[in-house]
């Protein structure tokens, strides 16, 4: 359904989407802000379906600025990788704490999570590599941290839970 959905017109389609999570996160009651926002998995749709536009994205830039990209230099590149980290840093010490907790549970990591999955998706792809960061993050120690974080990510929820219920069962 949702590679029917994003065949054609996806632009007009995707902002219908984010009208519409905008307008229903007005209605969300501030003290169910973390359970609709950032748990939901409807609401938490939308943040997949940014995944996919950012794909059509890194596609678009592959494709129109791939040999300009490639044509940094190893510092210019390294430049860029740490100017996204500085935005991402602007964003929790500035933006963040100014933000109400709505916004900062649903929209408000859009802009500075975006900017690192297409710099970091761009630039170890270019023919000299990426820049310093890249280099650093392309460690094979690292990447294999990585694999196992995500794991514990994927089940952590899970331990939580059963961690939750038997002291719960304990405390009876």
């Amino acid at each position: 359904i949702l590679v029917r959905f994003f065949q054609r017109n996806i632009f007009p389609k995707a902002v219908c989407i984010f009208c519409l999570y905008i307008s229903g996160l007005l209605f969300v009651p501030k003290s169910l802000a973390h359970a609709f926002l950032y748990v939901s998995p409807v609401f938490r749709a939308v943040d997949f379906i940014l995944g996919i536009l950012l794909y059509y994205f890194f596609r678009f830039i592959e494709a129109h600025f791939f040999a300009k990209i490639s044509s940094l230099s190893w510092l210019a590149k390294t430049g860029v990788e740490i100017l996204s980290f500085v935005v991402v840093m602007l964003f929790i010490l500035v933006i963040f704490p100014l933000s109400s907790e709505k916004i900062y549970y649903s929209i408000l990591w859009w802009i500075p999570i975006s900017l690192i999955i297409i710099i970091f998706s761009i630039m170890p792809k270019c023919n000299a590599g990426g820049g310093c960061l890249s280099e650093i993050f392309s460690n094979r120690l690292l990447v294999k941290m990585g694999d196992i974080s995500f794991c514990f990510y994927m089940i952590h929820q899970l331990f939580i839970g059963v961690y939750c219920s038997s002291i719960r069962k304990l405390s009876l």
